[in-house]
């Protein structure tokens, strides 16, 4: 399946785009696209010899998707299919399965996350395939479903949230803490009410009078 990203950008091909200019440099062609829907010209490097092609936008580097003025040029040079070095995993179907053929290899994965990934991969495979065979085999994963949940059910045990942060991070808290939480601080201003007009006005009322020193 197509990403709908990708989609939009096969359909802007034949709406926005044109060419702008062409230039060559021994085995690199350069063609200035011109982008009716952002209203910029981008340049296309394309590698005759490897098909290879980079585009000023920097789409691809950005989001893994082929731009509109990549295709635009494929689909002048007759290229009708993409070039499989395009095509990332994160596409794929297979991304489902958390295998370390798959993912990158700075990723850790440990094998419980493996194992979960693998068994919803069958289950939504499963249930899929049902879609089309009779009720009956429905009833009967329902039935397994079941079982399965009886038999599993007084052995499971509730999780820590050491468990949980293992289980959602793929590895555990650390025991050594440098980072502590910050001091409480008191944002209730310096502790003296402010007094309104009102009252400053009375307490000055009933201050005493200063009197004559002779006659008082």
């Amino acid at each position: 399946m197509i990403p709908f990203q990708e989609s939009v950008e096969f359909k802007a091909t034949i709406m926005s785009c044109g060419v702008g200019g062409f230039t060559r440099e021994q085995d690199v062609e350069i063609t200035d696209v011109d982008d009716a829907g952002t209203g910029k010209t981008f340049k296309v490097f394309y590698n005759i010899s490897t098909t290879n092609a980079n585009c000023t936008c920097k789409i691809f580097e950005r989001k893994g998707l082929l731009c509109r003025h990549i295709l635009w040029v494929y689909s002048g040079k007759g290229v009708r299919s993409i070039p499989k070095r395009y095509i990332l995993s994160r596409w794929t179907k297979n991304v489902l399965i958390l295998d370390r053929n798959v993912v990158d290899d700075n990723d850790f994965v440990n094998s419980n996350q493996t194992n979960l990934s693998k068994v919803w991969s069958e289950f939504h495979e499963t249930v899929n395939l049902l879609k089309t065979v009779p009720d009956v085999h429905m009833e009967e994963l329902s039935t397994l479903l079941v079982q399965l949940w009886e038999k599993i059910c007084p052995q499971a045990k509730p999780l820590t949230k050491d468990q949980e942060m293992k289980m959602l991070l793929g590895c555990s808290a650390s025991s050594d803490i440098t980072i502590l939480p910050p001091t409480k601080s008191n944002n209730k201003g310096s502790g003296k009410r402010l007094r309104s007009t009102k009252a400053q006005c009375i307490e000055k009322a009933e201050k005493p009078k200063r009197l004559c020193a002779y006659c008082k």
